[in-house]
């Protein structure tokens, strides 16, 4: 299903509900600018590359008795 967040657009997928949304990598450092700590060198990771896969879900269900 697909959702109109804050951080643009993603999918819900079905299987758990899970949504496939982008995740921000980066490091907190003080600036002169601001009396706070801000992210310095962010870099935005899309949602697909870390979600997991499906398969893999469904191996974890298996093992642990999941039952969908």
């Amino acid at each position: 299903m697909p959702f109109e967040g804050l951080r643009q657009q993603f999918t819900i997928r079905a299987l758990d509900h899970m949504g496939t949304v982008p995740c921000y990598q980066g490091t907190i450092a003080k600036d002169p600018n601001y009396p706070f700590k801000t992210w310095k060198d962010i870099t935005r990771v899309p949602g697909e590359q870390v979600i997991r896969p499906e398969a893999s879900v469904r191996e974890i269900w298996k093992k642990t008795g999941v039952v969908r």
